[in-house]
């Protein structure tokens, strides 16, 4: 029984990580729609509204889908995947890049949610979820 409950545990660490790397990707690919159609309309100097309407509808299809792949990790305790979805929850969607914070509000803002979030990441001892 022992080993059985070590083999759940490795394979519940590797969906976790799973998880975790899918909904960095995820939120990756809601940047990158904006930001083609932002340099798309650069190029040429104006925005097309059906151009920047579907990539408006690809960020909040992959948003949605971050939030779904950070809320199974943290639901599964983990304290990195918990601060994820509190930073992602109460941003509206922001992707760290060099450590500069950039907003595109891709996803619905839920600030009791990732203050629960934080909460539970932070009595974890997740550095940055750490507040008064």
């Amino acid at each position: 029984a022992a080993s059985a409950e070590a083999g759940c545990t490795e394979a519940g660490a590797a969906a976790v990580a799973a998880w975790k790397a899918a909904a960095v990707a995820a939120e990756s690919t809601a940047v990158a729609a904006l930001d083609a159609a932002e340099e798309a309309a650069a190029a040429r100097g104006t925005f097309i509204e059906e151009e920047w309407a579907a990539a408006q509808a690809q960020a909040q299809a992959a948003g949605a889908q971050a939030v779904r792949l950070w809320g199974l990790a943290a639901a599964q305790g983990d304290a990195d995947a918990q601060f994820g979805l509190a930073l992602l929850l109460s941003t509206g969607g922001t992707l760290s890049t060099g450590g500069t914070l950039i907003s595109h509000g891709y996803v619905n803002l839920d600030y009791v949610e990732a203050e629960r979030l934080c909460g539970l990441a932070a009595a974890q001892g997740h550095p940055q979820a750490q507040f008064d």
